[in-house]
């Protein structure tokens, strides 16, 4: 059976699967957030895949380790950091081969074996345009397996 999703797609639409209808209601995104975003939501989550392996040097690999970027973004500093720690509670240990009761979700085509908190981030950028935007977010490692094989 040919894979149809890669390893990041997958893995990017399941965690923001996880992640919609908490306190940020849908205001979840992969890579980029609207511009309208800051008349919309008082947080928001963006979604980012650090690493993958190029589509050209995949070969028949079953399994994939990931790098999974979440930023929790708001005009309030307590507010990121409160939704940051939300989405570190939601997909921290959320995989099927750790010991947590939670779970990532699951893909048609893949098993999330192991999700890992790695790396914590706090961010106060500059103000641009008189707005100042706080980003406090985790890194995550997923390790995840092909359920049928690659062919």
């Amino acid at each position: 059976m040919a894979i149809v999703y890669q390893a990041g797609d997958a893995l990017l639409y399941t965690a923001r699967s996880a992640l919609l209808g908490q306190s940020w209601g849908n205001h979840v995104y992969i890579d980029e957030a609207p511009t309208t975003i800051t008349s919309t939501a008082n947080v928001w989550l963006v979604l980012r895949l650090l690493s993958d392996v190029p589509a050209g040097n995949r070969g028949d690999r079953d399994e994939r380790s990931l790098r999974l970027r979440v930023n929790c973004v708001s005009e309030n500093k307590d507010m990121a950091w409160t939704a940051s720690a939300k989405a570190y509670s939601l997909l921290h240990n959320s995989g099927t081969q750790d010991r947590t009761a939670t779970s990532v979700g699951s893909h048609s085509e893949w098993y999330f074996l192991t999700v890992s908190a790695e790396r914590q981030f706090n961010l106060t950028p500059n103000k641009e345009y008189g707005v100042q935007f706080f980003e406090a977010g985790y890194e995550f490692n997923v390790v995840m397996e092909a359920k049928n094989g690659y062919s």
